[in-house]
């Protein structure tokens, strides 16, 4: 079951490449599912239901933009914010460096999305904020002047990367009773390669660390929020909830 967990998990994820050249997808990450080639899936799944890849409906009118000189110029500094950004950019952010409030900022990016329409590139909401990446059915052609360092992990660490996405806050007893096997390498070598980090403790006997996935995972496969993971069916049978309890701070 855990194998196929890891199948329905990483199925389609991963965007494409940033601009300046990092792997934004599985390929830093392949398995034995064969997640090693960039942008592998034919098109992107939408980051958000009911919009095109996570895009504000783009309704600009004179009320939101004066001039539309200074809207165009503004959807240009936009365009070189993202260029230059090597981190998704959160919408308030952008509107912060735009000077602009954040429901313009929102039309300024929905705007520069619609421009990159039938383009190469692409605006994409990644872990909370923007990014200009290309798109990932031009992957075959982009590997070809560019191949990011990849580091693969095991089928081990797949299947415990899945527990924790879908199961998060989880702890390591948690984890080693789904798998069945001790967890402690694994646990590191996630947390060494920012894929997870400690959440706090569990309110339980001997209050054991909980462990859940990073800003950075949600980077690496493409992802807005966890809750953009791939539904698993007949989840409550495949992976067992654990009474989580009353989180407190990590100490």
């Amino acid at each position: 079951m855990l194998f196929f967990i890891i199948q329905v998990m990483f199925a389609g994820v991963g965007l494409g490449f940033t601009l300046s050249g990092v792997a934004r997808s599985s390929d830093r990450h392949g398995g034995p599912e064969g997640l090693a080639a960039a942008g592998c899936r034919p098109q992107p799944k939408p980051l958000h239901k009911g919009s095109k890849q996570g895009l504000p409906d783009s309704t600009i009118d004179s009320q939101q933009m004066e001039n539309h000189d200074d809207f165009a110029n503004l959807a240009a500094a936009l365009e070189c914010l993202l260029f230059l950004a090597e981190e998704p950019l959160p919408e308030a952010e952008l509107a912060r460096i735009l000077e602009v409030s954040l429901s313009q900022a929102r039309e300024v990016v929905a705007e520069l999305a619609r421009r990159y329409e039938g383009h190469g590139l692409q605006l994409a909401k990644i872990a909370g904020g923007w990014q200009l990446c290309t798109r990932p059915e031009f992957a075959a052609y982009i590997s070809r002047l560019h191949q990011p360092e990849r580091v693969r992990l095991s089928r081990a660490a797949l299947e415990t990367l899945a527990i924790i996405a879908y199961r998060q806050p989880i702890t390591r007893p948690e984890i080693e009773a789904v798998r069945g096997v001790n967890v402690d390498g694994v646990i590191s070598t996630l947390a060494n390669y920012g894929l997870i980090e400690e959440k706090g403790r569990k309110q339980a006997p001997g209050r054991p660390l909980l462990y859940g996935t990073t800003r950075d995972f949600l980077t690496h496969f493409g992802l807005d929020k966890v809750e953009d993971l791939p539904q698993l069916p007949e989840a409550q049978e495949t992976l067992p909830a654990f009474p989580q309890g009353e989180d407190s701070a990590a100490g």
